[in-house]
């Protein structure tokens, strides 16, 4: 135990090393490699990486992000004229600004409960649960994933299907989460040169049926069974400071956090090794 806190083994120790020969996951047997999957850290996308503390192996900081990424938002004049964070950026990230105290849990703490949505069928009613509620669905299972994304973030397309690969990898199944737009075309655009013209067409989201529009999407997309969407409210982004590739494994029993990975594109294969 750390003080109060319990601590719990990186996920790589549930059945997966990294072989810094090959930059490749692979199975030693636990939980193991599930369905012939790997990840070579060695190729494209992973060769152009966004590293922003010096350490490709390793996941950046709250504080590094913000440092490094975060304060490239600081671009809008304030009504003083000096420069301040893009209104979008400072309301829906406040996380990736300089000086913010986290408020997220971490690992040692209880994971936070709240309401999800989804659909069983196409064109079907918007069906309520919550995160426990789908944590416990997953018997048998000592660790669930929760993985938050959308469809708005470039880089995360880039790297999606790695993301999703790495918790088959380790055997972790996941409740993907799709959550409020990282750059929605009509509040807070990607650059043109990040952005093509077919994606740079995904406005914020007004109602569940906009959000579950873009999460079908991606539900298609990545081949995954199940998709859920965080209420209107953005409840669960706020609660978890969730931008995409923002994740975090829970151990199933006691909802207590065993792992999380830090928000933002930057350092990906350092989230996954």
């Amino acid at each position: 135990k750390n003080g109060s806190k319990i601590t719990y083994p990186h996920p790589a120790e549930f059945g997966m090393r990294y072989d810094d020969k090959l930059g490749t996951m692979e199975s030693y047997g636990g939980r193991g490699l599930s369905g012939g999957k790997s990840i070579d850290f060695n190729t494209e996308p992973f060769d152009t990486d966004i590293t922003v503390n010096g350490k490709p192996k390793e996941d950046c900081t709250q504080d590094e992000f913000a440092k490094t990424i975060g304060v490239q938002f600081k671009n809008t004049p304030g009504p003083d004229g000096t420069m301040d964070y893009h209104p979008f950026f400072k309301e829906n990230v406040p996380w990736g600004m300089l000086g913010h105290v986290s408020k997220a849990p971490v690992v040692g703490d209880t994971a936070v409960d709240a309401l999800l949505h989804f659909r069983e069928i196409a064109g079907g009613p918007i069906i309520e649960t919550s995160v426990f509620q789908e944590i416990d669905a997953m018997e048998g299972e000592p660790v669930v994933g929760l993985l938050f994304f959308n469809l708005s973030c470039p880089i995360w397309r880039k790297y999606a299907e790695y993301m999703i690969d790495a918790f088959t990898i380790i055997g972790v199944p996941i409740v993907p989460i799709y959550i409020r737009e990282s750059h929605p075309c009509d509040e807070f655009p990607a650059p043109a040169s990040f952005q093509p013209p077919e994606w740079d067409v995904i406005k914020a989201h007004k109602s569940l049926d906009d959000r579950w529009k873009w999460a079908a999407k991606a539900k298609a997309m990545y081949r995954l069974p199940k998709m859920f969407v965080d209420s209107l409210d953005n409840k669960l982004a706020l609660t978890y400071e969730a931008g995409a590739f923002r994740g975090f494994i829970v151990d199933r029993a006691s909802k207590g956090v065993v792992h999380s990975m830090c928000f933002g594109p930057a350092n990906v294969a350092g989230k996954l090794i």
